[in-house]
């Protein structure tokens, strides 16, 4: 390839193009966080990931992640991914790993040889088990809080996870690390505006369970993505200091 990394080195200089090349990222959910943090390292020079989502795609993906679409539903996440990847930059390499994060593999996971951490699972448990493990790893991390239940994305912010407000999301994550003795010393990123009451729930979206007014929550592109961009720029900007 010609040097297709001209007008970002314009901006950043060579040297912390070479920076970007040598990284090695970690992306723990490919979600419509994850998806859209993955692809914008990937267009700003990141050459190496390790990508981890057991999930397929759904039709329901269609509508906000960035690898999504009408022919490839029932896909593997990340091999879809890694694919995409290789179409943006052919010298990127991937090691893809299909789990679920859980208590027992966050270690492992927090563990792997990287650079940065991206946190862009579902869970509260999960996202607390790889920020426990990468925090005693002494690998940075940034988490994704709330994406759902907005229209609007121009309120996303990065911060510390002790300064977060008005998210639940956030404020559920910061009581179950103090239990873990951390209270601050993690980056999320968080939108503190109220979120938007979805209109109406189609009965088969019901998440099976014993709650029966649980649902998932209602989204479009422009919130999740804009919060995994703002994540990928955070690693940028971390990574070439």
């Amino acid at each position: 390839m010609n040097n297709w990394q001209i007008r970002s080195e314009m901006l950043i200089g060579k040297e912390n193009i070479a920076k970007l090349n040598n990284a090695t990222i970690i992306i723990a959910g490919l979600g419509g966080v994850g998806s859209w943090a993955t692809i914008s390292l990937a267009r700003s020079g990141i050459k190496n990931f390790i990508l981890i989502d057991k999930d397929i795609l759904e039709i329901s993906n269609i509508n906000r992640q960035a690898i999504a679409f009408s022919d490839n539903i029932g896909a593997s996440k990340v091999e879809e991914m890694a694919k995409m990847l290789k179409r943006i930059n052919p010298e990127i390499t991937t090691q893809l790993l299909k789990l679920n994060i859980d208590k027992e593999n966050a270690v492992d996971v927090a563990s792997l040889k990287a650079d940065y951490l991206i946190d862009a699972v579902d869970t509260i448990t999960a996202k607390a088990s790889l920020i426990k493990h990468a925090y005693k790893n002494q690998l940075p991390v940034i988490s994704a809080m709330g994406a759902g239940n907005r229209l609007e994305a121009n309120n996303f912010q990065v911060c510390d996870i002790s300064q977060t407000y008005n998210c639940p999301l956030a404020r559920s994550l910061r009581k179950v690390l103090r239990k873990e003795g951390i209270n601050e010393g993690v980056k999320v990123v968080f939108d503190p505006s109220e979120v938007e009451k979805p209109e109406s729930w189609p009965a088969h979206e019901r998440i099976k369970g014993p709650r029966k007014d649980l649902f998932p929550p209602s989204s479009m592109v422009f919130a999740p993505a804009i919060s995994g961009m703002l994540m990928a720029l955070e690693v940028v900007k971390d990574l070439i200091g």
